[in-house]
């Protein structure tokens, strides 16, 4: 048998070749080259170091990875998609503007300074800068965030995520769909927004025709709404901000907190404008619409289908409350000639008083101060403890006087009623025909006037102490005994 000998040219040969497959099996990938600075057309390059297009360059569908920068200074980047770690950068040279089209950002950055534009960007996860002189158009936000920064954005759309638009930044044409939000802060402007469902949260700036839906927010503070339409949703305006030329639809809701004012508002039914020791003014109330307030250093005026109505230095006149509107008259102000109708509610609480007040049908007027000279007509006035009611005409309807209210004077027609309940006391009652006077047990009623077919419903038990005429003679019905 013959051996090779380790020093024969034959096994050196042999030897060299393994060697260069061992290589070949088991050395590490190689990144394929990119090109540094471009100039021309490049396609389909992987980024993972700085790469530089100025004017006379266009890239095409460039992934850029972790480590890897894209400088389009005047150049062009088309379809570009910037993974976690990687950086695309987009402004102008010279007097050429960077362009960068249709990004996907998954985790990494996106820069946008003066003289670049990115059109159809694709915020997946990862963060947008747009700076001043910076512009962004089309952007679609799915994750993460773009930041405004003294830049401008046009037709963003965000489904998750947010936008922070600051430094007299100005956006325009943005929706912001459920989950998503747009802060607008430090002297920036908002146009034209569609708050469909998301958030958006306004500080020290200006916002202009904004439509609110489908749930949507929109939170004001220090700040200035214009040409506000809310359709389903909420626009609350807070530390001494204002709101011109809002219109409220059913689903829609303003409210104005003590320090801020609304002027030239239109409240359609179903719409809800909610005032609260702020000003309201130029309102119109159309047929349905609700109004919630209160006469605590409230000012609200405007007309609703009643005529002219206000609210100011702690007196209402002529308000109309229905379909869940409601009015509180608090301690040592008063309300005039008020309409309750169906679904609305009003209070007057200690110390306040109310006038003339209407009750419609399914209207209801709670009283703990004074009411005098209230007409009842099928809805539903309660006295309660320490209230106080006169001259209350019930031409339908109900009066009741709960434990500690008082009702004197109360002329009770034909289908209605009045009910005195334990510990409550009514005095100069007049029971028309067809009228019903019902006193539980523990209540009191003197000085009834019970004409020919009305009824008097008593219960004898301890505490009851009723007294009047009817005509037959002077009656009592008196147990003052357990």
């Amino acid at each position: 048998m013959k051996f090779m000998n380790r020093t024969s040219p034959h096994y050196c040969h042999r030897s060299v070749l393994s060697l260069l497959i061992s290589a070949l099996i088991y050395a590490p990938p190689v990144m394929a080259a990119f090109t540094t600075n471009v100039i021309g057309v490049v396609n389909d390059e992987t980024v993972d170091g700085n790469q530089r297009v100025d004017e006379r360059g266009t890239t095409n569908n460039t992934h850029i990875i972790n480590h890897g920068q894209q400088s389009v200074y005047g150049g062009v980047s088309n379809g570009s998609l910037i993974e976690s770690g990687g950086y695309q950068d987009v402004g102008r040279n010279n007097n050429y503007m960077g362009q960068s089209n249709n990004t996907t950002i998954n985790g990494g950055r996106q820069t946008i300074h003066d003289g670049g534009i990115s059109t159809g960007t694709i915020i997946d996860s990862g963060n947008q800068d747009v700076y001043t002189g910076g512009i962004s158009n089309g952007t679609t936000i799915k994750g993460g965030n773009s930041h405004i920064s003294g830049g401008t954005a046009n037709g963003t759309i965000i489904d998750g995520g947010g936008q922070t638009v600051t430094t007299q930044g100005h956006v325009d044409g943005t929706t912001i769909n459920k989950s998503g939000y747009q802060d607008i802060t430090q002297g920036s402007m908002a146009t034209n927004t569609i708050i469909n469902g998301g958030r958006q949260y306004v500080e020290q700036s200006t916002v202009g025709t904004t439509t609110i839906k489908n749930g949507g927010e929109q939170r004001v503070y220090e700040s200035h709404a214009l040409d506000t339409t809310i359709e389903g949703g909420t626009q609350s305006l807070n530390n001494k901000s204002t709101a011109k030329n809002t219109q409220i639809y059913s689903g829609g809701t303003q409210i104005v907190d003590y320090t801020s004012s609304s002027d030239v508002i239109e409240v359609y039914s179903g719409g809800v404008l909610d005032v609260s020791g702020g000003t309201a003014t130029n309102v119109t109330q159309h047929d349905g619409a609700i109004l919630k307030t209160n006469t605590n250093g409230t000012t609200v005026s405007g007309t609703n289908s009643e005529g002219a109505f206000s609210i100011h230095n702690h007196v209402a006149d002529n308000v109309l409350l229905e379909n869940g509107g409601h009015l509180d008259i608090n301690a040592y102000g008063s309300a005039n000639k008020t309409i309750i109708k169906d679904k609305g509610t009003m209070s007057v609480l200690t110390n306040a008083k109310a006038d003339a007040t209407r009750i419609d049908n399914g209207g209801v007027m709670d009283v703990t101060g004074n009411a005098t000279n209230a007409i009842i007509n099928g809805g539903t006035q309660n006295i309660n403890n320490h209230g106080i009611a006169t001259g209350t005409n019930i031409n339908s309807g109900t009066q009741n006087i709960k434990s500690g209210g008082k009702a004197d004077t109360t002329n009770i027609s034909t289908g209605s009623r009045q009910v005195v309940e334990k510990d409550g006391t009514a005095t100069g009652s007049n029971i028309s025909a067809g009228g019903s006077l019902i006193v539980y047990t523990g209540g009191i009623a003197h000085g009834v006037n019970q004409e020919t077919g009305s009824a008097l419903v008593a219960n004898t038990g301890a505490g009851t102490d009723i007294e009047g005429y009817n005509k037959l003679s002077h009656f009592t019905i008196t147990r003052r005994g357990g």
